[in-house]
């Protein structure tokens, strides 16, 4: 699939921060920001993923920020970004603007604005979704997660898929 922005942490810290991700139609997986790693922090501050569409027919899951690791020993700080995907033609494809798969580590997301929409014929979608098997710590504040997306699946603005495990943290949030 296609990923303009890869970041691997390793050690230490990082920021990925005022960047724009924008005009991509494709019919394959799509992700903007895709931060993957075990060890070391990073901010992801001031970016804006938008106006990213699909070919007829696609399949491939378009995401905006897809978050990866399986250790303690990371975090991630989310602030202020921007993130729509709003595909124009009707697919099954999923639509998913943060995708957290990690396992551990922490993630602090305050302030961004993440719109999905479009219409849906076949797969679910999530403008923050924290998947089975995730036992980080999630802690959001001020946050407009806008799930606009149509269609007979089940579309939401948020999903905390985990068994229980890692800590959550929900505040001043607006879910729609």
């Amino acid at each position: 699939g296609l990923g303009p922005i890869q970041v691997l942490l390793n050690q230490g810290s990082s920021a990925v921060s005022g960047n724009t991700v924008r005009d991509h139609s494709t019919n394959s997986t799509f992700t903007g920001l895709r931060i993957q790693g075990n060890v070391g922090s990073i901010g992801v501050s001031a970016n804006r993923i938008h106006n990213i569409d699909n070919a007829p027919g696609s399949a491939g899951q378009l995401t905006g920020v897809e978050l990866d690791g399986s250790s303690g020993a990371s975090s991630v700080t989310m602030v202020n970004n921007m993130i729509s995907i709003t595909p124009g033609t009707a697919s099954a494809q999923a639509v998913i603007g943060v995708n957290d798969l990690r396992t551990a580590g922490s993630l602090t997301m305050n302030y961004n604005s993440v719109l999905v929409g479009g219409t849906a014929t076949g797969s679910n979608s999530w403008a923050y979704r924290r998947v089975t098997g995730a036992a980080s710590s999630v802690s959001l504040t001020g946050n407009l997660l806008f799930n606009n997306r149509t269609g007979p699946v089940d579309n939401f603005a948020i999903g905390d898929q985990s068994p229980g495990g890692g800590s959550w943290a929900s505040n001043y949030n607006l879910f729609v």
